[in-house]
């Protein structure tokens, strides 16, 4: 099992209890399922090596490659759940959902800031309230990212979901109004300020004396 030209080799499994499962681990590899497009299900195994080569991109578990499974041809496929051993924090079940470019979704994206904050720049503390935030877009338009500019965003504010610019052919999903970025003051940025606000205040009595 290897990974070329983003394309991930399967062999094809005996479907059946857990068990089954568990003897496919003995053998080093990850069990899975691939599902989807009016396919039946195939129960499949794949190398765990091979799987985080095929995950290890910008897109990270949204990315979109091809799944070669031994005697059933070859599928675009997004990872769409995945079961982590609590204490190992090794993958242990793969799920694979067979797509196609115009096909619709709905998926979590990382937020990036863009810039440097005039509140930063003033002594505050960029904080990413939403990590993630949820898009619908088609399997051929995902973004990597969702980017926003900083740049004037003062101590006290906060940019909110609906202020936000979706990527080109992408919609942001969600039930209420939420902040994803603010500036806040760090602990003691409040005594600075306080400071400079009396200093600038001498320059000027002196300047007027």
């Amino acid at each position: 099992m290897t990974v070329e030209n983003n394309t991930l080799k399967a062999t094809v499994r005996a479907a059946g209890s857990k068990g089954a499962a568990r003897a496919v681990r003995r053998e080093g590899l990850v069990p899975g399922v691939a599902y989807g497009n009016g396919i039946q299900d195939l129960v499949v195994a794949v190398s765990p090596a091979d799987l985080e080569t095929v995950l290890r991109t910008e897109y990270g578990f949204n990315g979109v490659f091809n799944l070669e499974i031994e005697g059933q041809g070859t599928h675009k496929v997004m990872v769409r759940d995945v079961q982590i051993h609590s204490v190992k924090r090794v993958i242990t079940h793969v799920d694979f959902k067979i797509v196609t470019d115009d096909e619709k979704i709905a998926i979590d994206v990382p937020v990036e800031a863009t810039g440097r904050s005039t509140g930063v720049a003033k002594g505050g503390r960029l904080d990413i309230v939403r990590r993630v935030v949820k898009v619908h877009t088609t399997v051929s338009q995902m973004p990597a990212v969702i980017t926003h500019d900083v740049t004037d965003l003062d101590i006290g504010e906060q940019v909110y979901i609906d202020e936000m610019e979706a990527p080109e052919g992408s919609s942001f999903f969600f039930n209420h109004r939420f902040p994803v970025l603010r500036v806040v003051r760090r602990r003691g940025a409040k005594e600075v300020a306080a400071a400079e606000t009396t200093e600038e205040a001498a320059s000027e009595e002196a300047a007027d004396e």
